[in-house]
């Protein structure tokens, strides 16, 4: 009885079952993470202005900015548009779920301001986008925000399938809120995105050449981005 034999023979088909399992694995991952999102924005219902609003009602634990640009359309630019950047765009938005001829769209949708459950004048901060919200690894002073201070903030965030794509996004934007308006303002606002696949490494950036307003509202929540 050839036990050592036997023993080989176990080993290498617990490795091809294993293998086998992660082959499965990462087709199911890409199938997942590929699929085609509804791009369709929510249904917005803007506050009304009221004199001396705060900022944060009562017990409200969060607020959204619904965001418009001059045109009072979605405040939108696009990258990897050159035609010998299309294949690069193909695989990002293949990976988003977004399908766009055109290139790659950066939306900037809404912002939301989020309390910190253990400091009152902590933010966190979120930026809606076209398939997801994005949060800032850095919280802001809402003393600071509530008074009309100029505001910078960045987002970083990345995707990876692993031994196939790795996609980093960085958005960044300036804001100023005006608590007689209760509006928001934004300048600055730009966004790059870097794709490495394969062994390529590309990269583009583009940034808003107009002025956005943002209004208090209600804005459906996408899925957070998390790397």
């Amino acid at each position: 009885m050839n036990t050592a034999a036997d023993s080989g023979w176990g080993c290498r088909r617990y490795a091809i079952l294993a293998a086998l399992v992660a082959v499965a694995g990462g087709v199911a991952f890409v199938w997942q993470a590929t699929r085609p999102v509804d791009t369709t924005p929510p249904r917005v219902v803007l506050a009304p202005v009221e004199p001396d609003r705060p900022l944060f009602a009562g017990d409200e634990r969060q607020v959204t900015f619904v965001l418009r640009d001059q045109q009072g359309g979605i405040p939108t630019f696009f990258v990897f548009e050159a035609p010998d950047q299309k294949t690069t765009a193909l695989g990002i938005n293949t990976l988003r779920g977004t399908p766009n001829e055109r290139g790659v769209e950066i939306r900037f949708e809404a912002v939301r301001f989020r309390r910190d459950e253990a400091d009152p004048d902590r933010l966190w901060v979120r930026a809606v986008g076209i398939a997801n919200e994005t949060e800032g690894k850095t919280p802001i002073s809402r003393t600071q925000l509530e008074r009309g201070d100029t505001l910078d903030l960045r987002f970083h965030d990345e995707i990876e399938v692993p031994f196939v794509a790795h996609v980093v996004y960085e958005i960044a934007m300036t804001v100023r809120y005006d608590p007689k308006s209760q509006a928001l303002h934004l300048t600055n606002a730009s966004g790059s995105i870097r794709w490495k696949m394969l062994g390529s490494d590309a990269f583009d950036d583009g940034k808003l050449e107009t002025a956005i307003r943002g209004q208090k509202g209600e804005y459906a929540e996408k899925p957070l981005l998390k790397f």
